[in-house]
Order: C-alpha cells, then sequence, then structure tokens
C-alpha cells in the first residue's frame, strides 16, 4: 500500500508527497530542545540518505547532551 501510495504512476503522488512533507516539518526540533534532552540518544542514520545527508548527523550529535550514531548502509527510508 505504501509504494503504491508513493507510486510516481499514481494520481495522487504530489498530494501525498506535500502532506509527507508538512508532517515531517511540523516534528522538526528547535536547537535548544535538542539540546535539551537529558537521555541517551542513538541516532540511526544511512549513510546513503538524500533527503537529510550524513553531514547533518554530526550537527543533531552536537546539539544532543549524550548523543551517539550507529551508520546504516542505508538511504533515507
Amino acid at each position: 500500500a505504501y509504494n503504491e501510495r508513493l507510486s510516481p504512476r499514481k494520481r495522487h503522488y504530489m498530494r501525498n508527497m506535500l502532506s509527507l512533507t508538512r508532517s515531517a516539518r511540523s516534528a522538526v526540533l528547535t536547537e535548544a530542545q535538542l539540546a535539551s534532552i537529558d537521555a541517551d540518544t542513538l541516532l540511526l542514520w544511512g549513510r546513503d540518505d538524500e533527503v537529510t545527508p550524513p553531514h547533518l548527523c554530526e550537527l543533531f550529535r552536537q546539539r544532543l547532551r549524550r548523543g551517539s550514531v550507529f551508520w546504516l548502509h542505508a538511504g533515507h527510508a
């Protein structure tokens, strides 16, 4: 079902992509919110991620008090 909803050949592809983008935008944490997380935090990051490239992972990790990274041999999803 997921592949069918996001298939470029489907009529509602753009509407679904816009919906996904809006939901992601509302889930973004500010730098202050990231810095306020006081828990061990593991970032799982894809080495081939084109949506949030690997260099951004270091920025996230720096803003977390107790962040660590596990690299996946994968893209974004």
